[in-house]
């Protein structure tokens, strides 16, 4: 069985690789990952010891770049974990063949494939997890101490890796010491002396985050140099604002359903919809044969799934989506225990001969089936989108600049690129969110970068910054809305907006056209192609430069659903008088923003997101309704500037629209309009002007 296990590890490894990234591929944590493990430093809490340690080791592997290097650990961390599954499934006694049937389903899960080739923990840490179950079934097979101990060591460093291995503790306390309470209670306190010295053992690597954080590495998050400052990172204490934050504005259990609504069909989507069915005809296997593991993987399941996601309470939107999913693989993989359970049950009831045969023969493509989906889907092999965009940027970049960047996958392609690969040292790299953090600003400081930090939440924060820091270059990425201040400009730059005093506008050299004529652009970019929310997200960068550049058609070849540059090219059209030009782009935008809004509300989104799209729709339909009036047809436009209102009923400009387009028609309709315009906006000078000759009319033609 050890060969067949090397056999199902080596299959997985080369599955993985071959379709992991060549370089820094896009996704959630990876350029801190790779960072903190070239420069052995201290990652956001909880720090992730374990990962760091294993990060650096592979770092030194002599082999392509530093991240492809650190990204192997990934790789065998889901070869491990495939190989782990199928020793798991021959200790539960199913054949070989269909152990390997049920790897290759499990394999060929695009949730687990994408964690198994991007440069996060996620692997590792589900590597751990089906190793703390085969733990247990071995001791429960064998009943040998020392197996408690590997579990306890085992679980401890595991949270090392990641914290959310704790999960599984319920389900090993409950079953290891019920046992032994039942059959050996004399053994109860000597055996979980033992459980609790080795997980206590397992758990001291994270005094690599205090003796590490003490000798003042590039990478410090937190700084936890003493006791306190670890204790606080380990509970999160210090990491907010961020996503996982994000819970807080739902009240608890909110989303509950419809993350779990999510989560099943996710699972009957990988498994060509027999997944559920297999795993309740696994569960009923289980519960007459090997109930002790039923109850195991129950709980397990039950606190690493709905629990969790009860607790993450995450809204269901693209980005929040995707780091809820690479959570669902811990649970997931009990769930295929179940289902290759449930194959086996299915298969002891055909009798043996041509029928078993058959039913082989037609899983057998399906599961390959499965893996050729999934391979389309999530392989990075051709993805050059995080690096390319590192480079682009880096190399347009006036020497000493000032980046300021937000969004983790964006900022942490700079640190990659910078403190693994050693690219453009001399650009000072701002993380938004952590300018006003002291740990960040003392980090800064002892790196020797001379940049004046502070929070940069306002319009006015920003002006200073940009006062403070006047003799460097400042610039900023599309990730993130920077707020307009009397005391400083905006100008496009590429990927890039600089952020320059007011004054000084004039004496800035216009930039060269980076985005069409300098930028790699390796792969098809293209928003609606990617299959997964990062790589899409780098792309919009590059069509928000163009909407910069007032470069409509360019932005919307690259983000076809943005409704934003059909609405600017439709205006451009109305003002130059193509009527028909601008209510084709009026009315594709009108579309956009529909789904859009109909999109916060499958998203759960916050109030503020759709008021905000609701005001932008808004605007589209009132220049629609010019347009329609410009050529005549006032129902058109009448039932525009109604629909606008409709939708976003303060729009003072809707009424005084409204007013134009009754007057000398319907005196009474005018002066409610004007009337409510000044409601909404005391100094709309138009309706203010036209409203004493309304009301004048109003009583003339009575």
């Amino acid at each position: 069985m050890r060969r067949a296990a090397l056999a199902v590890f080596a299959a997985s490894f080369g599955i993985y690789l071959f379709s992991s990234a060549p370089a820094l591929a896009p996704y959630r944590d990876m350029g801190e990952m790779v960072s903190v493990s070239h420069t052995l430093g201290v990652a956001h809490p909880p720090g992730y010891p374990a990962y760091a340690l294993a990060g650096k080791i592979a770092s030194l592997v002599p082999l392509a770049n530093k991240s492809y290097r650190v990204n192997l650990l990934s790789v065998l961390g889901g070869a491990a974990a495939c190989a782990i599954f199928f020793l798991i499934l021959i200790e539960l006694g199913l054949p070989v063949a269909l152990c390997l049937l049920s790897c290759v389903l499990w394999q060929a899960s695009s949730s687990f494939w994408i964690i198994s080739i991007v440069t996060e923990m996620y692997s590792l840490s589900l590597a751990a997890g089906m190793l703390i179950l085969y733990l247990w079934l071995l001791w429960e097979r064998k009943n040998d101490a020392v197996f408690i101990a590997l579990l306890g060591f085992a679980g401890g460093l595991a949270l090392g890796i990641r914290l959310d291995i704790v999960l599984l503790g319920p389900a090993v306390f409950l079953m290891v010491f019920g046992r032994l309470w039942k059959e050996k209670r004399s053994q109860v306190v000597p055996m979980a002396g033992w459980a609790v010295a080795f997980a206590v053992l397992g758990f001291s690597v994270f005094l690599f985050l205090l003796i590490r954080s003490k000798t003042g590495p590039l990478l410090n998050w937190s700084r936890p140099e003493t006791v306190d400052r670890l204790l606080a990172i380990l509970m999160r204490k210090s990491h907010g604002g961020t996503l996982d934050l994000l819970s807080q504005n739902y009240a608890p259990g909110e989303l509950f359903w419809t993350d779990m609504r999510i989560y099943f069909l996710q699972v009957l989507k990988e498994t060509f919809w027999i997944g559920i069915p297999l795993a309740l005809a696994g569960l009923h296997g289980l519960w007459n044969e090997k109930r002790r593991v039923l109850y195991f993987t129950v709980l397990a399941w039950a606190f690493s799934g709905p629990f969790f996601i009860y607790k993450a309470n995450m809204p269901p939107n693209p980005h929040a989506l995707a780091v809820l999913e690479a959570h669902f693989n811990l649970s997931k993989a009990f769930v295929y225990v179940w289902i290759a359970y449930g194959l086996f049950a299915g298969f002891r009831r055909i009798s043996e001969g041509i029928w078993k045969k058959a039913a082989l023969a037609v899983i057998f493509p399906l599961a390959f089936l499965g893996l050729s989906v999934s391979w389309a889907q999530v392989s990075k092999r051709q993805n050059y989108f995080g690096y390319d965009y590192g480079k682009n940027v880096l190399k347009t970049l006036p020497p000493d600049s000032i980046l300021i960047m937000k969004k983790d996958v964006q900022l942490f392609i700079f640190w990659a690129l910078q403190y693994a690969e050693g690219m453009r040292r001399d650009v000072s790299v701002v993380a938004h969110g952590l300018a006003g953090s002291p740990w960040y600003i003392q980090n800064k400081v002892q790196e020797g970068i001379s940049v004046k930090l502070g929070p940069l939440r306002s319009s006015g924060e920003y002006a200073d910054f940009i006062k403070l820091n006047s003799g460097s270059p400042i610039f900023s990425g599309w990730d993130h809305d920077v707020p307009s201040h009397a005391d400083f400009v905006q100008i496009p730059f590429g990927l890039l907006r600089r952020l320059a005093p007011a004054l000084s506008r004039d004496k800035i050299p216009v930039a060269p056209d980076f985005l069409k004529d300098f930028y790699a652009k390796r792969g098809r970019l293209n928003y609606g192609d990617q299959n997964e929310f990062f790589s899409a997200d780098l792309i919009d960068d590059y069509s928000k430069g163009h909407f910069a550049r007032e470069e409509w058609d360019h932005s919307i070849a690259l983000n076809s659903e943005n409704p934003s540059p059909y609405y600017r090219r439709g205006f451009q059209s109305l003002m130059k008088e193509d009527y028909e030009g601008a209510l084709k782009d009026f009315g594709i935008a009108e579309r956009l923003y529909s789904k859009t809004l109909q999109q916060t509300r499958e998203f759960h989104s916050l109030p503020g997101v759709a008021e905000g799209i609701k005001g932008e729709w808004a605007q589209v339909l009132l220049s629609m309704g010019v347009a329609y009036e410009k050529t005549g047809r006032r129902e058109e436009s009448e039932r525009a500037y109604l629909r606008a209102l409709e939708i976003f009923p303060a729009l003072a400009q809707a009424h005084y629209n409204l007013s134009v387009l009754y007057w000398n028609r319907d005196w009474n309709r005018v002066v409610t309009h004007l009337t409510e315009a000044l409601k909404i906006d005391p100094n709309h000078a138009l309706a203010a002007k036209f409203l004493p000759q309304a009301l004048y009319a109003q009583r003339r033609s009575r």
